[in-house]
């Protein structure tokens, strides 16, 4: 139930929501009309009627992939959640823009998206990982994210260079 619900007796001074694209609308229309409570969305695109706390996804793409182009790798994975949701989109454009700005190549097939739950990043990471032509390195965009490669690359006996320093 969202915070504002319970405003008037809990005095909740506003709501901090990380919700899916189609629940903004809805939590809008559920704030009581003359209340100053705020919405304030965490990584989502905002309605002009709230506010938002945004993360800089593509620059963090741009330092992940500098980082592992300086390491050697030239075939560099992305996997992460929805394309319609900000933080994905934001993801995949960076990194897409950060390969080129590092001279590697764009393999379509090494951008896996839908894949925000462990189980899911589990059988893209395990296809991805299972071709003859892997990618050396793979950026998670999330924690449920990397659970599921991390399940990938030990099904698969691989290993990570300095992963349990």
């Amino acid at each position: 139930m969202p915070s504002w619900i319970c405003s008037a007796a809990r005095r909740v001074d506003g709501l901090i929501a990380s919700v899916e694209p189609e629940s903004v609308a809805r939590y809008l229309q559920m704030k009581p009309a003359g209340r100053s409570a705020p919405l304030v969305l965490l990584d989502r695109n905002t309605p002009d009627d709230a506010d938002s706390v945004l993360i800089d996804h593509a620059n963090g793409l741009l330092a992940a992939v500098r980082y592992l182009a300086g390491l050697g790798h030239k075939k560099i994975s992305l996997l992460t959640g929805s394309a319609t949701v900000l933080p994905a989109a934001s993801r995949i454009e960076g990194f897409e823009r950060a390969l080129q700005s590092v001279g590697l190549t764009v393999y379509p097939n090494y951008i896996r998206n839908d894949c925000f739950n462990p189980e899911a990043a589990f059988l893209e990471a395990k296809d991805l990982l299972s071709g003859g032509d892997r990618p050396t390195a793979i950026i998670s965009g999330g924690i449920n994210t990397l659970t599921g490669v991390l399940r990938a690359t030990k099904a698969l006996n691989l290993s990570i260079p300095g992963m349990f320093r």
